[in-house]
Order: structure tokens, then C-alpha cells, then sequence
């Protein structure tokens, strides 16, 4: 693969290498600056949210008035008197934590997908989290769905950092040659997703275009060929200004609108605010949990967890609805599978299948989607989903990111109308 300078220079688009054959990330350097000219754009923003290591679905959204709750969680069962209920009618209700989220449905803004899944379902937290990912329950893509969307259909994605994430390993979500991501960990250890270190990105070009030989372009010059400096410089340009607008955020934050708790997730959504608020055009944020791996003595701990994230959610909801960006802004939630319907011996639970998605926003169209799963007619002991998890991201991709879900999901007929 060869970058003549012609070629570069026509094209506006920088290249970094991500792997040994030179896999490329493009990014349109002209584009960018525009967008960075432009602070009063208001696009629309995805935040992922991810509740990592298999989130009990059954004691997120309790079923209270089904008898057999209380026969399969002798121990862990929520009491009726303390769930937020949502449903009268059905009694479907939230944990007794989850007051934040209690509080978007009553406003209409957080729609509930009950009994989510796919076929199949895995009960591997790292090959179901893949098929999460990737949007794919099978082994037909190797990259993510939201790095397929940046690199076929996001053409509004201008600036200097589109896509970020909270947390030090990167997200396969946005896996893909093309989208260029940030990831930030602490103030002072952040750094661009996907890249080498320049010494090996340099080598990795600069070998490929030295032994071109016949592969060269008719009549192209040696000095055509970008040289290792130049490639450098040009990669390098919005990575750079990408990394510093971060640094200067963390180093220089805004006062809130909202009381978020105290958690490594609300410290994150606080950021994502703050660079709404700001107009920098990132459309695409990315932050998890960890702790929903609760095989032992679930109790306490699942409850804490699932506070901080209805807390901090409807914290980051609430920042932005003082700005007025509510509506600009889609949260999903979601787990690469839930847990068993019968509790186990050490007060925990394990691996199952079907669980709970959320969106929020103030754009939702919030309410109860789907039915939720029988807790007698089972999947080998878990809830059977009733909602392709594809349906939602189907939906979000065409009625959200305005792109065809065919396009990046391939031929998929569910759709959902929570936005």
C-alpha cells in the first residue's frame, strides 16, 4: 500500500497504522477543522453504557405479582413493598436503588426493553459481550457495530475526537479499521485507541512504501513517496489536538447541573457532559461497570451497583437538560447476558441468558417494550428472550444515528418505537 504525496494532499486524509499489514484509520483533517469552526452544531450523541460481567435482569425488573418470583429467590427476592413499581397492572417493577430511573419513566424518558437477547444465547462473558459488540450472534463480522457505522455512514462525524470512551481497554463496540477513538483512563494516561507506538507505526509504513518496487504508480517519483516524518505529522495532527482537548476538559472541568454520586461511571458521564455542553462534536461515548458478576452474595452489592447507575444517569440526564441538550442525547444500557432464575447455594446467581435494556434520553419515547419472559417456561433454566437486542440497535440506527441498520447490521426486519 503506497501514499503518494499527490494522493495525499488531494484527498485531505491521514493515515495511521493499526496493525502489521497496514490496516488504515482515516480521518478527514479538512472536515475537522471546519467542525471545530462550527460550535453552535447540535448533533446527536450515542452514550453507551455497559453493565459488565452479566446483570440479573430478574432483580433489575421484578415481576412482583408472579408467584413463582419468590419460589426461585427464597433468599434474594425483592419484598413487594419495596419495589418502584412501573406497571400496576402487571406489578413490573424497579429495584428498590434504582429511584434515578424510577424517576425518567415517571417523566417519560427511560423506555424499558423487557427480556432481551438473541438466539442461542452464550453463556461466556467474553464470546457473549463479542456478539454484544459486534451485533452479530453468529461469526459473520469481526469488527463492532458502532466502528461499522463510523466507517460506512457517519459522514457528520467531524472532529478531532468522535468517539471517546471511559476506561483504560478499548471497546471492540468500536472496532474497525476507520474510526479513530479516544480512551481515556486519568488526567495523565490517556491515549488514542488502535494506535502503535510511533516507532512501529513508522517502520510499518515506511517498509511497505520502500519496497513498493513495480507497485508504484506510473511515472511516480521517489520524493512522491510520503516519507516516515510526514506520516508521522500528518497521524498525528488531530490525535494530538484530540488528546489536548481532552486533557485540557479533565484538567479544567465545568461547574455541573446536577449532583452526580461519587463513582468512577459518574465521573465519566460528567466528562461526556462537559464536551456536549461544549459543542466538540463527538458523537459516540462509551463507559462501563464493572461488578454484575454476582455469583456469591449478590444482595448488597448488586443493589449498590445498580443505584450508581440510575444515579448517575439520570445525574448526567439532568446536567444536560439545564443546558438544554437532553434531547440531542440517547443513553443505552446494556449486559452481555443475565442470570439464572433459580438462585444458587452462595446467595448469587449465575450465568443465564435473557435480561433488561434501557434507553433514556429526552428524546425517548419511554414506557414498557416486549413481555416479559415467563419464569416457568425457561432456556435451560434462564429467561427466554422475547426482543432481538438487534431490533434496538436497528432502531437507534436508523431513527437515532439517521443510517440504514441493513447497512451496518446487515438484512435485519425487527424494529422498536422507543424513539
Amino acid at each position: 500500500m503506497i501514499f503518494s504525496r499527490r494522493e495525499f494532499l488531494r484527498t485531505g486524509t491521514s493515515v495511521v497504522a493499526a496493525g502489521t499489514a497496514v490496516p488504515a484509520m482515516l480521518m478527514n483533517l479538512a472536515a475537522a477543522r471546519a467542525a471545530e469552526n462550527d460550535k453552535s452544531t447540535k448533533e446527536r450523541v450515542l452514550v453507551v453504557f455497559e453493565l459488565n460481567g452479566g446483570n440479573d435482569g430478574l432483580n433489575t425488573l421484578i415481576p412482583v405479582k408472579d408467584p413463582s418470583y419468590v419460589k426461585v429467590r427464597p433468599t434474594l427476592a425483592i419484598p413487594d413493598k419495596d419495589v418502584l413499581t412501573l406497571d400496576p397492572t402487571t406489578g413490573v417493577g424497579l429495584h428498590p436503588s434504582m429511584t434515578g430511573f424510577a424517576d425518567l419513566f415517571k417523566s417519560k424518558n427511560l423506555a424499558v426493553i423487557q427480556g432481551a437477547g438473541y438466539p442461542n444465547a452464550n453463556r461466556s462473558h467474553f464470546r457473549s459481550m463479542e456478539i454484544w459488540h459486534r451485533g452479530d450472534p453468529g461469526n459473520d463480522v469481526t469488527t463492532g457495530f458502532l466502528g461499522r457505522y463510523f466507517e460506512t455512514s457517519c459522514k457528520d462525524c467531524k472532529s478531532a475526537v468522535p468517539i471517546v470512551h471511559y476506561g483504560k481497554n478499548r471497546p471492540e463496540i468500536f472496532k474497525s479499521g476507520h474510526a479513530p477513538a479516544i480512551s481515556i483512563n486519568a488526567i495523565d494516561d490517556f491515549y488514542p485507541m488502535d494506535q502503535k507506538p510511533e516507532s512501529m507505526a513508522i517502520s510499518s509504513l515506511y517498509k511497505n512504501a520502500k519496497n513498493a518496487g513495480p507497485e508504484m504508480e506510473k511515472g511516480m517519483k521517489p520524493e512522491d513517496i510520503l516519507s516516515p516524518t510526514e506520516i508521522v505529522q500528518a497521524t498525528g495532527m488531530d490525535i494530538v489536538k484530540g488528546t489536548e482537548i481532552i486533557k485540557g476538559i479533565l484538567k479544567n472541568p465545568r461547574a455541573a447541573k446536577a449532583d452526580y454520586p461519587t463513582s468512577r461511571s459518574a465521573a465519566g458521564l460528567k466528562v461526556f457532559a462537559q464536551m456536549i455542553v461544549q459543542n466538540l462534536g463527538t458523537k459516540l461515548f462509551y463507559v462501563n461497570l464493572g461488578g454484575f458478576d454476582t455469583h456469591a452474595k449478590q444482595a448488597d452489592g448488586h443493589a449498590r451497583i445498580l443505584g450508581e447507575v440510575a444515579s448517575s444517569i439520570n445525574a448526567f440526564l439532568a446536567d444536560l437538560k439545564a443546558e438544554n441538550r437532553d434531547k440531542d442525547v440517547l443513553v443505552m444500557v446494556f449486559s452481555e447476558f443475565g442470570r439464572r432464575v433459580q438462585e444458587n447455594g452462595s446467595a448469587g446467581t449465575d450465568h443465564g441468558a435473557a435480561s433488561v435494556m434501557f434507553f433514556a434520553g429526552g428524546a425517548v419515547h419511554g414506557g414498557l417494550y416486549g413481555k416479559y419472559p415467563s419464569l416457568t417456561d425457561l432456556d435451560h433454566g434462564d429467561l427466554k428472550y422475547n426482543i432481538d437486542f438487534r431490533d434496538c440497535y436497528a432502531s437507534l440506527l436508523e431513527k437515532w444515528l439517521g443510517t440504514s441498520a441493513d447497512r451496518v447490521l446487515g438484512k435485519h426486519a425487527g424494529r422498536l418505537e422507543f424513539i
